[in-house]
């Protein structure tokens, strides 16, 4: 599980520390704080260690002399930290397991630290040959190649695989795509369970039109959909194309959702599609309605548990958003 994230450099996040004190969060913020560029840490580390590229992906303006730190808890503790120069390169990556340093690597000099592999019964990845192939690839990407997916790196890794991070203004403005025929009675059966009744079908095409039955018959989903609509079938439709979700992170979950959607969304829908769950939001209306010790503030100061903003002693059933509107969290 995901426990913190330490960032600096990153976009305009300068120097950021969002710790987990709870396995979900939901996070507030100002305009222009940080929080979706606090999302995308979460996307920088899954395409750097999956994609075909690496981290090639993000230009050198995003990472131009940028440290991230990722803490994961489990049976073990590990962290890993990745570094970036000034050409937004990655220059240096450390993973640490129990508070000892497991590897360390300097990708602009080749020097490395490799300790306690046989501690934790790991194979050590072949530094050599990656030195000698010049390969632009972490070597966390290398020592899950190796095999070791039992391992609490292998764990980890297979955490980071099954992240799903999610812009919320993107779910309600991109086109909802069926690419196999079973999509449609899956997606209407999940929908059913989270009590969002959307009857929808194909079309009769080779495209695989999606449809949405409405008073005057089925109709092309994507041509009559509301924002809503669209929203929560192109969540379910990119949930269930992942065999798992370890941690569902969307920024600004409910855009363009109605009140009531949002709310059934955040206490019902939402917790039942991931192990954890990473929300933002501008919505103070939901302070109220959720458990206090997941709601996280961020500002230009970091982002803080609401228990770190104020003196006052916090249990359930405080008014949480007339303290916010007040001023009560502001730092």
């Amino acid at each position: 599980m995901l426990t913190g994230i330490d960032i600096e450099n990153y976009m305009n996040l300068v120097t950021t520390s969002f710790i987990l004190d709870s396995k979900n969060a939901v996070i507030y913020g100002e305009n222009g704080v940080g929080k979706t560029n606090l999302c995308r840490t979460l996307s920088l580390l899954k395409k750097m260690l999956f994609s075909e590229l690496s981290y090639e992906g993000a230009s050198s303006l995003e990472l131009s002399n940028c440290s991230l730190v990722y803490h994961f808890s489990s049976t073990d503790q590990l962290c890993y930290t990745i570094k970036f120069d000034n050409r937004g390169a990655l220059c240096f990556e450390e993973l640490q397991i129990n508070n000892t340093t497991l590897y360390a690597y300097s990708h602009s000099s080749n020097d490395y630290l490799l300790e306690h592999f046989e501690d934790y019964k790991l194979s050590k990845p072949q530094v050599g040959d990656y030195i000698a192939y010049d390969i632009i690839m972490p070597i966390l990407r290398l020592m899950f190649n190796s095999g070791d997916y039992n391992s609490a790196i292998g764990k980890m890794m297979s955490e980071i695989f099954s992240w799903i991070v999610i812009d919320g203004v993107n779910l309600c403005t991109k086109n909802a795509i069926i690419t196999q025929s079973y999509e449609v009675s899956v997606l209407n059966g999940l929908l059913d369970k989270t009590g969002i009744h959307l009857d929808l079908r194909t079309n009769n095409d080779s495209e695989l039109t999606l449809m949405l039955d409405t008073k005057k018959g089925y109709l092309p989903f994507n041509k009559v959909a509301s924002t809503g609509e669209r929203a929560i079938v192109n969540l379910t439709l990119e949930i269930n194309r992942h065999k798992a979700c370890s941690l569902l992170c969307i920024d600004e979950f409910d855009a363009f959702y109605h009140y009531n959607l949002a709310k059934r969304m955040l206490l019902e829908v939402i917790p039942q599609l991931g192990d954890q769950y990473i929300l933002t939001t501008h919505n103070t209306s939901f302070l109220n309605l959720i458990d206090y010790n997941t709601i996280y503030i961020l500002n230009k100061s970091g982002c803080h548990h609401l228990t770190e903003l104020t003196n006052r002693k916090l249990i359930p059933g405080l008014n949480f958003e007339h303290l916010f509107r007040a001023g009560e969290f502001n730092v």
